[in-house]
């Protein structure tokens, strides 16, 4: 890791964590352009220290799982970095946040889970999308029938309306919890279903520093749209918009390390 100096000569530095400390990244991997581009986000991946040297992580790889790793190993690969610095833990909670870890070790990383935080804004613009084409082609059969607009306009609301009821009966099966419980006794009917109910609960890099916020009663999960669909991007406005210092750490170059700046 180097130092960016006002002459621009990378100077060494030291990468340091603490606990409570959250760190975003992205890296030039598959996954993480795939992951910036559904989230509109730089970020692609986060995690949260449990101690000066170790970052507890959620990871998809050959053995998908929630783990502990040490503070260099979980950089390795990214071209950005950004380290949001906790405003200080006490000792009791340096230790919940260390029995929070060991807790979930035996969790798995949910690919399915992942994928569903990007659903509902997907579905939106979708549904966003297919809305104004249907405003296109009825103004485009009334023009060519000599259709008064009105008539026109009228089948348009009709036709957004039903767009609208289909996107809310979505969004409500998947955030509510009547709504999720229904649609979760529907999938449970089948094989499949069933299988993505249950790993569906299992976790992702996102709701991990969630959920180990909460341990230590933070109030990151205020200020994230929802829980369930929490993304890097979330975490790291959220840790913003708290008033957490933050430090970024990028590529200078394909062998020169980082720059923090």
């Amino acid at each position: 890791l180097n130092i960016l100096t006002s002459t621009g000569i990378p100077q060494p530095m030291k990468l340091t964590a603490k606990a409570g400390d959250i760190f975003v990244t992205r890296s030039r991997s598959k996954s993480s352009s795939w992951i910036q581009v559904c989230t509109a986000s730089r970020w692609s991946h986060v995690g949260i220290a449990i101690s000066d040297d170790l970052i507890l992580d959620a990871v998809k790889g050959a053995h998908p799982q929630v783990r502990t790793l040490p503070l260099e190993e979980f950089v390795a690969g990214a071209v950005a970095i950004r380290k949001y610095t906790h405003p200080g833990l006490t000792n009791s909670q340096v230790s919940k946040l260390a029995a929070f870890a060991k807790s979930v070790e035996v969790k798995r990383y949910s690919a399915a889970h992942a994928v569903l935080t990007v659903t509902i804004p997907f579905m939106k613009f979708l549904f966003s999308g297919v809305a104004l084409l249907s405003l296109l082609d009825v103004w485009r059969r009334a023009a060519t029938a000599s259709t008064h607009w009105l008539p026109a306009t009228g089948a348009y609301v009709v036709i957004a309306g039903l767009i609208y009821a289909s996107y809310r009966l979505m969004t409500w099966s998947l955030r509510t919890e009547i709504g999720v419980k229904k649609a979760e006794a529907i999938f449970r009917k089948f094989r499949l279903g069933n299988h993505l109910v249950e790993i569906k609960h299992q976790l992702f890099c996102s709701k991990l520093v969630l959920l180990a916020d909460k341990e230590l009663d933070g109030r990151l999960s205020d200020l994230v749209p929802n829980e369930s669909e929490v993304q890097p991007k979330h975490i790291s406005d959220a840790c913003g918009r708290l008033g957490w210092v933050s430090e970024d750490v990028q590529s200078c170059a394909p062998a020169d390390g980082f720059a923090a700046r």
